[in-house]
This record gives structure tokens, C-alpha cells and sequence, in this order.
């Protein structure tokens, strides 16, 4: 969440919340390998990109993903899963 939690409202229209929500349980505080797995990160090498698609294209696409352009991409790590 990027807005502060002092601006955040519950509408007036949303039900209460269920009362199992407030009753502590082995998954209340969740265990990294237990209860979701480890969230390693991948190292991934340099590499050359190519971005874009023709103007033909069948499907639907955002105007900034129309073109073709080829990038140098230095090397980074990324995380397994989101």
C-alpha cells in the first residue's frame, strides 16, 4: 500500500469483517520454507534484448509497445517469484 494508513476508510457499505478473521492461527505468522517457499534470487547474466512488435500485430497492444529496439542489458538479479 503506498497511502498512508491514516487515510485509509472502510466504506459504510462493506460488511463486517467474519469473526474467524480475528482469531489467531499457525499461518498468522507465517514462516519463510513453511508455510511459502524461499523467495531466492536468480543471477542473471548480460545479455542482448530485443523489445517491441510490428505495427501489423493481431492483438491489442499500447502505443509505447509498438517499434523494434535492441538493448544491452547489464547483469542483474532477480527474485524466483513475485
Amino acid at each position: 500500500r503506498e497511502t498512508p494508513l491514516h487515510l485509509v476508510q472502510t466504506p459504510a457499505n462493506w460488511p463486517s469483517m467474519h469473526p474467524s478473521s480475528q482469531v489467531p492461527t499457525e499461518t498468522s505468522n507465517p514462516v519463510e520454507g513453511v508455510d511459502y517457499p524461499v523467495n531466492q534470487m536468480l543471477s542473471v547474466e548480460t545479455g542482448t534484448i530485443e523489445l517491441g512488435k510490428p505495427p501489423n500485430f493481431p492483438s491489442f497492444g499500447w502505443d509505447n509497445e509498438y517499434g523494434h529496439r535492441t538493448k544491452e542489458v547489464p547483469p542483474f538479479e532477480a527474485s524466483k517469484f513475485m
